[in-house]
């Protein structure tokens, strides 16, 4: 049976229709979403990191949350990456 994680990376993935809608999905929030998948592997941590259809934060793009929190990270790059992943990790340390 497979073991949930305690604490997830959520990313928004989503495209708006329309060639002038800002959307997650048009700032290369799928690379990003792969490298940050990538960084956790590589760390051997128990974060799920996953897509998420929309935030409702387009305008922020790219946007992600850590699960439990509430609180969004917004215009994520490349370089933002492993401090999202050093606040998921404080997230998982709390849940021990």
């Amino acid at each position: 049976m497979k073991k949930f994680s305690k604490v997830s990376i959520l990313v928004c993935t989503h495209v708006h229709m329309g060639k002038h809608n800002k959307s997650c999905g048009r700032d290369a929030s799928l690379d990003l979403f792969e490298k940050l998948k990538h960084q956790v592997v590589e760390q051997e941590l128990d974060i799920s990191v996953r897509e998420q259809a929309c935030f409702g934060r387009c305008e922020e793009a790219v946007v992600a949350r850590i699960y439990p929190n509430k609180e969004y990270y917004m215009q994520l790059t490349e370089s933002s990456l492993s401090e999202l992943v050093d606040k998921a990790k404080k997230c998982l340390e709390i849940k021990d």
